[in-house]
Protein backbone atom coordinates (compact mmCIF):
# COMPACT_ATOMS: atom_id res chain seq x y z
CA UNK A 1 0.00 0.00 0.00
CA UNK A 2 2.83 2.39 0.85
CA UNK A 3 4.42 1.77 -2.53
CA UNK A 4 1.14 2.58 -4.28
CA UNK A 5 0.76 5.84 -2.37
CA UNK A 6 4.40 6.80 -3.03
CA UNK A 7 3.99 6.03 -6.73
CA UNK A 8 0.81 8.10 -7.01
CA UNK A 9 2.50 10.95 -5.10
CA UNK A 10 5.46 10.85 -7.48
CA UNK A 11 3.11 10.95 -10.46
CA UNK A 12 1.29 13.96 -9.03
CA UNK A 13 4.57 15.76 -8.32
CA UNK A 14 5.76 15.17 -11.88
CA UNK A 15 2.56 16.64 -13.32
CA UNK A 16 0.61 13.49 -14.14
CA UNK A 17 -3.10 13.93 -13.54
CA UNK A 18 -4.49 11.02 -11.51
CA UNK A 19 -8.28 10.75 -11.56
CA UNK A 20 -10.54 8.09 -10.05
CA UNK A 21 -13.67 8.22 -12.17
CA UNK A 22 -15.84 5.97 -9.97
CA UNK A 23 -15.06 7.85 -6.73
CA UNK A 24 -14.91 11.25 -8.49
CA UNK A 25 -11.50 12.07 -7.03
CA UNK A 26 -9.03 14.21 -8.92
CA UNK A 27 -5.61 14.09 -7.22
CA UNK A 28 -4.33 17.13 -9.13
CA UNK A 29 -6.40 19.34 -6.84
CA UNK A 30 -4.74 20.68 -3.74
CA UNK A 31 -5.12 18.51 -0.68
CA UNK A 32 -6.13 15.31 -2.44
CA UNK A 33 -2.65 13.85 -2.12
CA UNK A 34 -2.95 14.12 1.66
CA UNK A 35 -6.36 12.50 1.57
CA UNK A 36 -5.04 9.67 -0.59
CA UNK A 37 -2.38 8.98 2.06
CA UNK A 38 -5.08 9.06 4.72
CA UNK A 39 -7.29 6.59 2.84
CA UNK A 40 -4.27 4.40 2.14
CA UNK A 41 -3.57 4.30 5.87
CA UNK A 42 -7.18 3.34 6.57
CA UNK A 43 -6.91 0.55 3.98
CA UNK A 44 -3.78 -0.75 5.66
CA UNK A 45 -5.50 -0.76 9.08
CA UNK A 46 -8.46 -2.58 7.58
CA UNK A 47 -6.16 -5.19 6.01
CA UNK A 48 -4.46 -5.83 9.37
CA UNK A 49 -7.89 -6.15 11.01
CA UNK A 50 -9.00 -8.75 8.46
CA UNK A 51 -5.76 -10.70 8.89
CA UNK A 52 -6.25 -10.75 12.68
CA UNK A 53 -9.84 -11.96 12.22
CA UNK A 54 -8.62 -14.68 9.88
CA UNK A 55 -6.06 -15.91 12.43
CA UNK A 56 -8.76 -16.07 15.13
CA UNK A 57 -11.16 -17.84 12.76
CA UNK A 58 -8.55 -20.44 11.84
CA UNK A 59 -7.75 -21.05 15.53
CA UNK A 60 -11.46 -21.60 16.31
CA UNK A 61 -11.86 -23.92 13.32
CA UNK A 62 -8.79 -25.93 14.39
CA UNK A 63 -10.27 -26.34 17.88
CA UNK A 64 -13.47 -27.71 16.34
CA UNK A 65 -11.43 -30.00 14.08
CA UNK A 66 -12.88 -28.42 10.94
CA UNK A 67 -9.71 -26.71 9.65
CA UNK A 68 -7.00 -29.09 8.60
CA UNK A 69 -4.79 -26.58 6.82
CA UNK A 70 -3.22 -26.81 3.42
CA UNK A 71 -2.57 -30.26 1.98
CA UNK A 72 1.12 -31.08 1.95
CA UNK A 73 2.99 -31.49 -1.29
CA UNK A 74 5.60 -34.11 -2.02
CA UNK A 75 8.48 -34.78 0.35
CA UNK A 76 12.02 -35.48 -0.81
CA UNK A 77 11.46 -39.22 -0.33
CA UNK A 78 8.32 -39.07 -2.47
CA UNK A 79 10.25 -37.13 -5.10
CA UNK A 80 12.80 -39.94 -5.27
CA UNK A 81 9.95 -42.47 -5.55
CA UNK A 82 8.39 -40.34 -8.30
CA UNK A 83 11.68 -40.46 -10.22
CA UNK A 84 11.63 -44.24 -9.96
CA UNK A 85 7.99 -44.38 -11.11
CA UNK A 86 8.78 -42.12 -14.06
CA UNK A 87 11.68 -44.34 -15.01
CA UNK A 88 9.24 -47.27 -15.10
CA UNK A 89 7.11 -45.35 -17.59
CA UNK A 90 4.09 -44.51 -15.43
CA UNK A 91 1.85 -41.60 -16.42
CA UNK A 92 1.17 -38.50 -14.26
CA UNK A 93 -2.26 -39.74 -13.15
CA UNK A 94 -0.70 -42.99 -11.98
CA UNK A 95 2.01 -41.01 -10.12
CA UNK A 96 -0.65 -39.06 -8.28
CA UNK A 97 -2.55 -42.17 -7.23
CA UNK A 98 0.61 -43.99 -6.15
CA UNK A 99 1.93 -41.03 -4.14
CA UNK A 100 -1.41 -39.90 -2.71
CA UNK A 101 -1.18 -36.38 -4.14
CA UNK A 102 -3.09 -34.46 -6.78
CA UNK A 103 -2.14 -34.49 -10.44
CA UNK A 104 -1.38 -30.78 -10.18
CA UNK A 105 1.23 -31.54 -7.52
CA UNK A 106 2.78 -34.12 -9.81
CA UNK A 107 2.90 -31.64 -12.70
CA UNK A 108 4.45 -29.04 -10.40
CA UNK A 109 7.19 -31.42 -9.32
CA UNK A 110 7.78 -32.97 -12.76
CA UNK A 111 10.07 -30.07 -13.57
CA UNK A 112 12.30 -31.31 -10.77
CA UNK A 113 12.38 -34.90 -11.99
Amino acid sequence: MRDDINTISQWCESGVRVVSVTQKIDLIRRGWASWSRFFGGIDEIELQYFKAKQVVGIAVAKEKGVYKGRKKGMTKAELERARALKAKGLKEKEFATALGVTERTVFRYLGKL
